[in-house]
């Protein structure tokens, strides 16, 4: 059963050492079970985002009876970032041991998706903005082209303003365009 399962089942002691880790850790991380199971506690961490590092501790240490779920990013074999979603239960079994289960998803896809529509998002907000910029700055010039324009047309055909006239028709016309 664990075998099939797409996710990662796995089994450790508070402290951070895996005792159980089912195969698909391979397909996740590029690590085979063996590697992983009885690695001192501190390889899983040190392979863990330094950001990461305090919530990932403190959902895999925190006290026997509860249930926690964490996101962090983890290093795989490939020396390429992986998010993990974990949720890590706290038991004490029939000894007075106290052991930490959890399963791992790989959520990796999903961030970058979120990530991707984040970045549409702010483009197509930057687009609007600069739609409407745009749009309230042709509102202006359209104002002051066409005054231009019916100022022209009152002036003689040698009237020495014309040029200065033309010019600034001219740029409101570039403006625009």
């Amino acid at each position: 059963l664990v075998g099939q399962l797409p996710d990662v089942v796995w089994s450790g002691t508070p402290d951070g050492t895996i005792t159980f880790i089912s195969r698909n850790i391979a397909r996740v991380c590029g690590f085979t079970p063996n590697e992983l199971t009885g690695a001192p506690a501190g390889f899983w961490f040190a392979r863990t985002h330094p950001e990461d590092v305090e919530a990932l501790r403190a959902v895999w240490s925190a006290a026997a009876g509860t249930c926690s779920e964490v996101e962090f990013r983890w290093l795989a074999r490939n020396n390429e970032w992986r998010w993990l979603r974990a949720r890590v239960s706290q038991v004490t079994d029939e000894t007075g041991r106290d052991l930490t289960h959890g399963i791992f998803i790989d959520v990796t896809e999903q961030k970058r998706l979120e990530e991707h529509i984040r970045q549409v998002q702010k483009m197509e907000a930057l687009g609007q903005l600069t739609g409407g910029v745009a749009h309230d700055f042709n509102n202006i010039l359209t104002v002051v082209v066409g005054n231009g324009e019916l100022l022209r047309a009152s002036l003689p055909e040698h009237d020495d303003r014309r040029e200065d006239l033309d010019a600034i028709l001219e740029a409101g016309e570039r403006g625009r365009s």
